[in-house]
């Protein structure tokens, strides 16, 4: 009984002087063009039904009560009016009216007509200074929201109506008039929707203030494209990349510069000192990770054409980002002057690109051919430097000369911040011709009053400079904060080295509760990153140290990163080191496969110093030093029925290691649908040759003890003997066998049929030493299950997983070394990690 309608059809194709008749399918993510035209909609629903919708209302009085319709009546600037109060809603929700009532809505000079209904509305109801009427439909519970134990008390919906007021207001201020009779938000089964005169948003929470954002983002959709009415399918930045730049400016002019992050969840967590949240930042942020990675398409490449994983960078934060660039480059006058005359000139009208190029050019007065090309035609990055400065004194008067440097094919003018020595700060700006002769500039600044100290370029950070290390001739900047280092590190400061603090624990049968703490640093998440963790057992007194760093090598490859780590971890003592490369090919959002390669070379060295951290002895073979290369080979594709993923390993013992040995490992896994239910097949396979330690052999059960390593679940026991064997780490030939079977070689095919969380699964296996004991024995196993796997989760720098967690029921095994064993018994096994 909750109801959001859109998408009317037919719709009137659009004509315009540039393509004629529209004949554009609307395919994938990409949006609308639609004609303007004026509405009349009659909605018959049940009588407790309340309905919000495009257009103006034409006869509240037959379908509200007398009390709320003298409150519809009495809306006014000065406060908001509830029209239907949660008391009225919880009388009339639990059922739906046989009787029914006929809303009548007309609207003018509208692209399109939606509406929500539902018995469950609370309706807000206030108007803004010129007199526009704001309405805020919402389902009771979202009155105020909280987030345990965290924040217990966070304004939400309780808000609503005042949000949608300032954003129509601060619109209108800044970009032009908002022009209909009214606007409406609502909280439903659609979320983050523009429609005209209404919007769909979503329930809010109590760590952002992601419910005002989603409010002004969509209200700022009545700009672009409801009354500058753009082509959304061809060109999405005209709509949702100015959309993105209006909404930061908005949450700024509301929550003032820290606007991100709820008030009451900054006042409840101010001890963490959490980075800025600025809005214009954080959207600079996300075109920066993917323009750092070379991930990018250009923005007026057709959204058909964009990657699958391009459509928010190439639509959203890179043309926004390029607005605050703009207005950098031209000055706020002009920009502002811009703005407004590109509303006034197509004003219910169908721009394209060129049209609002032109206007900025009106503006600012010159030509911008060469900021238009680097930034919307091409996938150019910009990376300025502080090469150097020196100061000398001629004719008794003193002087600097500032050496610039451009890294990259970007080119932009930009402030210089100079700190002289006397402690004052002065403030120049060089042109954009700086860069003329090529990639280093000189900027001379005369009749200094005391000698440059430090020298910043783009200290508002204006400017999407890829690395921002580098833009002071100082060191760079380094920032703190401290806690658990998830909120953390959405806000990863743009011109600093990033470190935080915070707890660390564990937890495992020799050591009892581990205690102890993090200390982490990067830049942006991905560059330069080092992590020390140190935890002490409560129980054993013993202390656990790690130290890694790793980086993406970018004079090289941005997509070639390396990894070293040194540790001593659960009676395990060693390093290793890693080197990365990964190949990527994605296709377009209307046919969408992802293909990714990558090549994985590493060394391991493990040694055992107190066997009381194994779950037993023959776990491992101690004689003398693991130390292992690898060679790893994976490919993955993601299409549009499924997934497929290929694994090729190679393991061999190094010069240095007391074992002499050759390992292959195959594994390959498909993903897909069937009549509704998901299959996943999985093939395991491995061969090896000389002297294999037991800690890496061959499992026909579960993963190899140098995997369990890698686990803090698996690397030691956490349970009890009584319940051990039915903790299970997956991998190997993954069969729930009575026993753990290892040997040179292994076969196993694995089945997984889901519905949810719902699993029934089947196995088979085998292993062999010897060609004549090849494929003689099959184990086989199946049963049901629960299983949720949660994919890899966090931040860039602090991304866990792929994490997942399973409880398996294998009610038939038939184990042929174990033929004493009932085939169907009662069994469970609970699996940590992501079996298939």
């Amino acid at each position: 009984n909750d109801f959001g309608m859109c998408q009317w059809y037919p719709q009137i194709a659009v004509y315009d002087d540039v393509r004629g008749w529209d004949r554009t399918q609307y395919l994938g993510i990409s949006e609308f063009y639609n004609e303007y035209g004026n509405w009349s909609a009659e909605l018959t629903v049940p009588r407790n039904f309340i309905i919000a919708s495009t257009g103006t209302l034409m006869n509240p009085a037959e379908v509200l009560t007398a009390a709320q319709l003298s409150r519809f009546n009495a809306l006014s600037a000065d406060s908001v009016t509830r029209i239907v109060l949660p008391e009225e809603v919880d009388s009339t929700a639990r059922m739906i009216s046989s009787d029914s009532l006929t809303w009548k809505f007309t609207a003018q000079n509208v692209r399109d007509f939606a509406w929500a209904a539902s018995p469950n509305y609370v309706w807000d109801g206030t108007m803004t200074r010129d007199g526009v009427r704001i309405h805020a439909f919402y389902h009771p519970d979202l009155y105020r929201t909280s987030l345990w134990p965290l924040v217990g008390d966070a304004s939400n919906w309780d808000e609503g109506a005042m949000m949608a007021r300032h954003a129509i207001e601060h619109f209108s201020a800044h970009f032009g008039r908002y022009i209909y009779p009214q606007a409406t938000v609502v909280s439903g089964p659609v979320r983050g929707m523009e429609y005209p005169m209404m919007i769909f948003a979503d329930d809010g929470e109590a760590i952002t203030n992601g419910l005002y954002y989603v409010i002004a983002h969509e209200l700022g959709h009545q700009w672009y494209p409801m009354m500058v009415g753009n082509n959304e399918t061809n060109y999405p930045f005209m709509d949702e990349g100015f959309n993105t730049y209006i909404t930061a400016t908005a949450i700024e002019d509301r929550y003032g510069k820290d606007g991100l992050i709820h008030k009451d969840f900054l006042r409840a967590l101010s001890w963490m000192n959490l980075p800025s949240s600025e809005a214009r930042l954080f959207e600079q942020r996300f075109y920066l990770l993917s323009a750092r990675e070379e991930d990018e398409t250009t923005v007026m490449s057709h959204p058909y054409s964009y990657p699958g994983s391009q459509f928010g960078t190439a639509a959203y934060q890179k043309p926004g980002t390029v607005l605050v660039m703009l207005r950098d480059v031209i000055g706020p006058d002009a920009f502002a002057q811009g703005m407004n005359t590109y509303y006034s000139r197509w004003l219910l009208k169908h721009p394209y690109p060129a049209d609002f190029f032109n206007t900025m050019e009106d503006a600012a007065g010159y030509d911008l051919d060469w900021f238009w090309n680097q930034w919307f035609d091409q996938t150019w990055k910009l990376d300025m430097a502080v090469r150097g400065v020196k100061n000398e004194e001629l004719n008794g008067r003193l002087r600097s000369v500032i050496t610039l440097e451009n890294r990259e094919q970007a080119v932009m003018p930009a402030t210089l911040r100079l700190t002289l020595a006397d402690g004052s700060v002065k403030d120049i700006r060089f042109p954009v011709s700086i860069w003329s002769k090529g990639r280093i500039g000189t900027v001379t600044v005369d009749s200094l009053p005391a000698a440059v100290k430090d020298v910043t370029i783009d200290p508002a950070m204006q400017l999407a400079d890829v690395n921002r290390l580098n833009n002071s001739w100082s060191m760079p900047r380094v920032e703190f904060d401290y806690g658990l280092n998830i909120a953390n590190a959405l806000l990863y400061p743009l011109d600093a080295y990033r470190i935080n603090a915070g707890p660390a624990a564990g937890f495992n049968l020799r050591d009892g509760v581990e205690l102890g703490a993090s200390i982490s640093g990067s830049y942006m998440g991905t560059d330069h990153r080092t992590v020390l963790m140190m935890n002490q057992g409560t129980r054993s007194g013993v202390p656990d140290l790690q130290l890694s760093y790793s980086t993406p090598l970018r004079v090289w490859d941005p997509k070639l990163t390396t990894d070293i780590r040194l540790f001593r971890l659960d009676g395990f003592t060693g390093w290793q080191w890693t080197i990365e490369k990964t190949f990527e090919a994605r296709k377009s959002n209307a046919r969408s496969y992802r293909r990714l390669f990558t090549i994985n070379t590493s060394i391991l060295s493990l040694r055992v110093n107190d066997d009381r951290y194994l779950s037993g002895p023959a776990e491992w073979d101690m004689t003398g030093l693991y130390d292992a290369g690898f060679i790893s080979l994976k490919y993955s594709e993601t299409f549009t029925w499924g997934k497929f993923f290929l694994r090729l390993d190679d393991e061999f013992g190094t010069p240095n290691s007391a074992f002499s040995y050759s390992k292959l490992t195959a594994e390959s896994k498909l993903e897909h649908r069937l009549f509704g239910l998901g299959l996943t097949w999985r093939f395991f396979g491995g061969s090896s040759a000389g002297t294999v330690p037991v800690q890496t052999a061959h499992s026909l059960t579960r993963a190899t003890g140098v995997e369990r390593f890698h686990s803090s679940v698996h690397r030691t026991p956490v349970v009890g003997l009584s319940t051990r064997d039915n903790l299970a780490a997956p991998g190997g030939g993954n069969l729930f066998l009575d026993r753990d079977t290892i040997a040179l070689n292994v076969a196993a095919l694995n089945l997984a049929v889901t519905s949810g969380p719902f699993v029934l699964f089947a196995d088979a296996g085998t292993v062999w030493d010897s060609s004549q004991t090849r494929f003689k024995q099959f184990a086989y196993d199946a049963g049901i299950g629960l299983q949720m796997n949660m994919g890899t989760i966090g931040a860039p720098g602090v991304s866990v997983g792929p994490l997942g967690i399973g409880l398996f029921f294998p009610l038939y095994i038939k184990d042929p070394a174990r033929p004493q064993d009932e085939e169907f018994a009662y069994r469970w096994r609970l699996v940590l990690g992501v079996r298939l």
